[in-house]
């Protein structure tokens, strides 16, 4: 009787090919999702602006001039929100500290800055060159972003 030689399992030369493949689709893909994170992240900056402005609108309506501050407005039953690094369980923080930087009778600016838990200066991805991101939002309901957290992603 003969014996069946076949060897089973793979070889270095496959297993090596294989790591390498993994390896590529990983620095094609970390990046991509660092950038997606990050866009999530600015969505928040500005469903929270266009909140306040329409809460600005309200209060126009109602007192002909815009409101000074969040309270006054009543998103908040402080001044101005700003993220802490401690969290309460069960809890979303937010990641843009929010203030209104200017009100009058006729104009309004509500500026949005980054602060991961509560610091000031940090990226808002890994592949930022410029760390923070800052929106704002005018009486026009004109949304800018103002410095780009996504800058070299």
């Amino acid at each position: 009787m003969k014996k069946n030689n076949t060897k089973q399992g793979f070889s270095l030369i496959e297993l090596m090919v294989v790591v390498a493949i993994i390896g590529i689709l990983s620095a094609v893909g970390v990046p991509k999702y660092q950038s997606f994170k990050a866009r999530a992240i600015q969505s928040e900056a500005k469903t929270t602006l266009t909140h306040v402005y329409v809460l600005q609108q309200s209060y126009f309506m109602d007192f002909d001039t815009y409101g000074t501050d969040l309270k006054v407005i009543g998103y908040s039953s402080a001044a101005s929100v700003t993220p802490t690094a401690a969290s309460v369980a069960g809890t979303v923080q937010p990641k843009y500290s929010l203030t209104v930087t200017s009100a009058s009778d006729s104009a309004f600016l509500t500026t949005a800055v980054y602060r991961a838990n509560g610091s000031t200066g940090k990226k808002l991805a890994s592949c930022s060159k410029v760390g923070g991101d800052t929106w704002t939002i005018d009486e026009n309901k004109a949304l800018t972003n103002t410095v780009l957290g996504l800058d070299g992603c």
